[in-house]
């Protein structure tokens, strides 16, 4: 180990370069944490010395463009030895540089001279790691803007109308049995992300999902999918032209001040509704296609849209 601190001296004063017969090789390997760094901001690199034959001393520096990059951590020339008598196999140097400016630049190694235990000099090969810093605004704007979904559809069921990119709105309509399905999407540019996927429950009636696809740049796209779960003995009824399902669960409805639960015989099922003793109304729940719920006030059968008025 004498002779290894011995030549380590020697390295400080002058590098020596004896003859190579047959030598060991080492690498010294340099990895970026991140390609892409935004000017102003840090950027770790690891630069890690390795070899298959134990390494005794080694010399190299640190190349980097100071005009693009500054070190803010680290030594830019290392001049080192092992203490271990055996040598080492690895060693590893950790590295900060804050970017300056937008470049394509690279952090790499130069002037490398690594020593096996008995001295010899060994073979070294270098690696770089490429680093490109852009403002905040040249990064952004660099995003792909691409938000489309490539496919949507629901796992053993047909949707409507069939999936087309630019198309938003879509529905499908399920037996009453049915209670949970899985939306499937995926999409166009791999960088963007896709939410609203995966299995959901349906309540009777229509249930509306929103699969929502971001581009890279965070711009989103949004696709609507209406999955209607057919009602057990539904009670349909059209008013002023327009159709409607009688709401027959009571869990549906929202209490209203000044009313009380009661029922109605509508189509010889009983429906639940709400009474006033004050108005003499009682009232029944409507739901629409979209699965919209309104008060109708029924009487003799008919229905007639409820408006409730504030003071």
């Amino acid at each position: 180990m004498k002779k290894v601190k011995y030549l380590l001296s020697s390295l400080i004063l002058t590098l020596m370069v004896p003859l190579i017969v047959n030598a060991a090789s080492a690498s010294i390997g340099v990895r970026s944490a991140s390609s892409i760094v935004t000017v102003g901001s840090s950027v770790n690199v690891t630069v890690t010395l390795s070899s298959g034959t134990a390494i005794g001393a080694w010399d190299f520096n640190i190349a980097y463009d100071s005009s693009c990059l500054q070190m803010t951590g680290g030594s830019a020339h290392v001049v080192d030895y092992t203490q271990n008598a055996s040598g080492i196999k690895s060693k590893a140097y950790n590295y900060s540089f804050k970017a300056l400016k937008s470049c394509n630049t690279s952090v790499g190694i130069s002037g490398a001279a690594v020593y096996a235990m008995d001295e010899t000099q060994m073979q070294v090969s270098t690696g770089k790691a490429a680093i490109t810093s852009k403002t905040a605004a040249e990064i952004q704007a660099s995003y792909s803007k691409v938000n489309d979904l490539a496919s949507l559809s629901v796992a053993g069921y047909e949707i409507s109308p069939s999936f087309n990119e630019n198309t938003l709105e879509y529905t499908l309509e399920v037996e009453n049995a049915i209670t949970k399905v899985t939306i499937q999407a995926t999409k166009k540019d791999n960088r963007s992300s896709i939410n609203g996927v995966g299995e959901v429950e349906l309540e009777e009636g229509p249930n509306t999902f929103n699969i929502t696809c971001t581009a890279q740049n965070g711009t989103p796209k949004t696709y609507k999918l209406v999955i209607t779960r057919k009602e057990l003995d539904p009670i349909n009824v059209t008013v002023d032209g327009d159709d409607f399902k009688v709401v027959r669960k009571r869990e549906e409805l929202q209490p209203i001040a000044y009313y009380e639960e009661t029922t109605v015989t509508i189509d010889d099922k009983e429906v639940p509704a709400y009474k006033s003793e004050t108005t003499k109304y009682t009232l029944v729940g409507l739901k629409d296609e979209e699965g919209n719920i309104s008060y109708y006030i029924y009487e003799d059968g008919k229905y007639t849209k409820y408006i409730e008025l504030k003071t």
